[in-house]
């Protein structure tokens, strides 16, 4: 199901906290291994140039199969503001052909590209070592990027976009797949 554990074991006493919300779902509680979210358990990850795919992501460590190497984070948008975003950049700025933008749940998006983090400079590819995964932690939708084969140090990341775009033909695959 993908959901990540939150509260302490002593929560569940309580019963439901505010409605109908439980104060956890984990009878371990914080020793659980199944918070990497809001631990932020992440490997360590730097950008740097990507020839002619501009700048990409590395990893600094080996990072293992299965491993979740980050979420992707930006502005939470509604489907009105995000096709707003995309025809002000067609108009005003034609030649800027960088998007980072995500569907986080139906009609739900994430914009990485004015208010994200690094997970924006992950580049695709169609061999990727990198999956996105949408998961509830703590009753809120998330995406994380994990590892989808074991991945040594300095590899660049990768997933792939499966970019759907009315532009298509603006658009050139650099991966060497």
């Amino acid at each position: 199901l993908k959901i990540e554990c939150y509260g302490k074991p002593e929560d569940a006493k309580g019963g439901r906290k505010e409605g109908a919300r439980l104060r956890t779902n984990c009878p371990l509680g914080p020793g659980c291994g199944n918070r990497l979210f809001s631990t932020r358990t992440y490997p360590k990850i730097e950008r740097f140039r990507e020839h002619a795919m501009g700048m990409g992501m590395k990893s600094k460590e080996d990072i293992a199969e299965g491993a979740l190497v980050c979420e992707y984070v930006g502005e939470v948008i509604n489907e009105t503001e995000m096709n707003r975003r995309m025809e002000h950049q067609a108009k005003y700025t034609p030649n800027d052909h960088e998007f980072y933008i995500m569907e986080l749940d139906n009609g739900i998006y994430v914009d990485g590209k004015h208010k994200g983090s690094e997970s924006r400079h992950i580049n695709h590819s169609c061999d990727p070592n990198l999956e996105l995964e949408r998961w509830v932690v703590n009753g809120k939708q998330k995406i994380g990027i994990f590892a989808i084969q074991d991945i040594p140090k300095n590899e660049p990341l990768s997933y792939d976009y499966q970019f759907d775009t009315r532009e298509s033909a603006s658009f050139k695959c650099f991966c060497g797949a």
